[in-house]
């Protein structure tokens, strides 16, 4: 977790301090250096804790990274949706990504200890599991414009908030009043 930290925050320190449009040759350089930083990892797992665990791994990692493509559709979806400009969708995209990261760490722990005391939940998360890819797979509550989003529009009665971008802030003071962007 340390070290996960670190990566983040030397990546949001450096990269996201200046809004840019990321181009290919950085985006190249970075799956390069985080893969790099994955291989580093699983052959210290490997070493340290033997060839099994470093397998388990390198599979986890493997079946991870494949996973996370069908994100960058997602992402294009946010980002054309609330129309973030290109120079700012990098830090919006290391928002998102921190943001699901904890929020998937809380939700595994609850999870497993939920899973631990009431083995029925398993049934119950299967179902909804099924009934969110029959939804995907049937079209059926897509939400493409953020205006019918209903968490979105919970979290604007209750925070004040602006449609207009303001450079990188997150919240920027309007005619006397903190707003977030």
């Amino acid at each position: 977790l340390a070290g996960l930290v670190a990566i983040f925050g030397v990546d949001i320190l450096v990269m996201g301090r200046r809004p840019h449009v990321v181009r290919m040759r950085e985006a190249t350089l970075s799956v390069i250096g985080y893969v790099a930083l994955a291989v580093l990892f699983g052959a210290g797992v490997w070493l340290l804790a033997g060839a099994r665990y470093g397998t388990e791994f390198c599979a986890g990692y493997i079946t991870e990274l494949s996973l996370s493509v069908d994100n960058l559709f997602v992402f294009v979806v946010i980002m054309s949706s609330f129309a973030v400009p290109a120079d700012l969708q990098l830090k919006v995209l290391q928002l998102g990504i921190v943001g699901a990261l904890i929020l998937r760490g809380l939700f595994i722990a609850v999870g497993a200890v939920a899973l631990s005391y009431f083995t029925w939940l398993f049934f119950l998360f299967g179902a909804f599991l099924l009934w969110t890819a029959w939804k995907l797979a049937t079209g059926h509550g897509s939400e493409t414009d953020p205006k019918d989003n209903k968490i979105l529009q919970r979290l604007e009665r209750r925070l004040p908030t602006t449609t207009e971008y303001h450079g990188g802030k997150y919240a920027v003071r309007l005619h006397g009043k903190r707003v977030f962007t």
